[in-house]
């Protein structure tokens, strides 16, 4: 007896995101440290890499009393989007990712990312001197062009692979029993 069998089998792989880094500044290579006490914010322009912002993490001393901390994301000095976080104690990393909007960037553009504090804290912020430079350290109204924010900021890509086959394969089996 002969059956013939007939399966077909899709494949679909659907698209994917992928996470890259556009700032990535580690504390530990900090030459020095500063309060924001009189200057009121501290800045970090960035050249964008990504299609979507993810999160972004400042690096942070002295707690203090405990006030939160706010990132604005500025494009060419129009505000875009904002995001409070809360640092868990000395020496952290202050972590934003709760943003009020979710707006698309161009990548290439300048951005400007900016820290400032409630209530009577002021920011402890770290810099470094690093030969591969990310943008700019702006502290107040204060520009300091060699050097980096310890920051990290990370966005999304849309796709990670843009070359084609993606999509659905259809293959075809025929067989006797």
């Amino acid at each position: 007896m002969r059956n013939k069998v007939l399966v077909l089998t899709t494949l679909i792989l659907s698209s994917a995101c992928g996470c890259v880094t556009c700032v990535h500044v580690e504390p530990t290579k900090a030459a020095w440290s500063g309060w924001t006490a009189s200057q009121g914010s501290v800045s970090q322009t960035i050249t964008c890499n990504f299609d979507s912002l993810s999160y972004i993490q400042l690096f942070a001393g002295a707690k203090g009393s405990g006030g939160a901390y706010t990132a604005t994301v500025y494009d060419n000095g129009v505000q875009v989007m904002s995001s409070n976080g809360t640092q868990d104690g000395d020496c952290r990393w202050v972590r934003f990712d709760n943003w009020d909007y979710h707006v698309a960037f161009t990548k290439g553009r300048q951005l400007t990312v900016k820290f400032t504090r409630s209530g009577s804290d002021s920011i402890q912020f770290y810099y470094d001197n690093d030969p591969y430079r990310y943008g700019q350290l702006i502290v107040g109204q204060d520009t300091y062009p060699n050097r980096d924010l310890a920051c990290r900021v990370y966005g999304r890509t849309k796709k990670v692979d843009s070359k084609p086959g993606w999509g659905a394969i259809p293959v075809l089996v025929v067989g006797s029993v």
